[in-house]
């Protein structure tokens, strides 16, 4: 009785021992793709990156791979013509890929993205000139943070094919630069022993390096300067570009060093029979 005819398809008969048989190729396949993610997160948590993205989206692309996999095994136990299928499957997937060619290409930006581990959760970028955190990696779309604590979804293509500044790659930091313009009534070295000055005292410790300034430019109203020093945590540029302004004022002040402002000078010239010191 098992091995009636249930019903068939293209050909291929069914009856209840292939349906038993393919539903247990099913079954064992979810398992071995249970025990080998967890397998996968248990060799991760002892490498620390458990919760990393790319131990995640690994785990899902296994999945992905063991079910293909055991579903390919499912068909041809019962008898299913797989050179047929494959062939179908081949002009229905580029069919498909052309009406989905920017999810696939996301999708694809997505694997790249964290096997190469170019950008990871937490790290602090630019994109389209906004600085951002990366809050999650995911296999279409990455999470970031503004910061004005708004988050945003951006395309995973765009994190590959376009230039990323990544603060915290390489030598962590970013440099925070400020311009102050001074009067040319200012002694301008006096003015960069002040600027060096309060730029150390207000950026110490070892979260700074050492601070730069630079006599920048003579201005069209001012003498330039630019004050700079190089920060380790990026994301808190706002704060301290706050502290580094107020010092730089309270400094000139203190010195009574003249902050310059827009100025124009405009000089009158006489005419033929036109007296320009006349009342009225």
């Amino acid at each position: 009785m098992l091995n009636d005819e249930l019903f068939s398809v293209g050909g291929t008969s069914f009856t209840s021992v292939t349906l038993i048989l393919c539903g247990s190729i099913l079954a064992a396949t979810f398992v071995v793709s249970t025990v080998a993610r967890r397998a996968l997160r248990r060799k991760m948590r002892e490498d620390g990156n458990e919760n990393d993205a790319a131990a995640r989206v690994t785990g899902r692309l296994v999945h992905y791979v063991v079910v293909l996999i055991g579903f390919g095994t499912a068909l041809a136990a019962v008898g299913v013509d797989m050179g047929a299928l494959v062939a179908a499957s081949a002009i229905f997937g580029v069919a498909f890929g052309f009406a989905m060619q920017n999810i696939v290409e996301n999708f694809v930006s997505g694997v790249l993205l964290i096997m190469e581990r170019s950008i990871r959760p937490g790290d602090v970028i630019t994109v389209s000139d906004r600085q951002v955190r990366v809050a999650d990696i995911r296999i279409r779309t990455t999470l970031v943070e503004t910061l004005d604590q708004d988050f945003l979804i951006v395309p995973n293509s765009i994190l590959v094919s376009s230039v990323v500044n990544n603060f915290t790659t390489g030598d962590p930091g970013r440099r925070l630069r400020i311009l102050v313009g001074v009067s040319y009534e200012a002694d301008p070295h006096h003015v960069y022993r002040v600027l060096g000055a309060c730029a150390s005292a207000a950026c110490s410790g070892d979260e700074f390096s050492d601070p730069e300034v630079h006599f920048e430019d003579f201005g069209d109203s001012a003498l330039v300067f630019e004050v700079s020093v190089r920060m380790a945590r990026p994301w808190a540029i706002e704060e301290n570009n706050t502290t580094l302004r107020f010092a730089v004022w309270d400094a000139l002040k203190a010195e009574s060093i003249e902050i310059s402002y827009p100025q124009l000078d405009l000089h009158l010239k006489a005419g033929p029979g036109v007296d320009i010191n006349a009342a009225g």
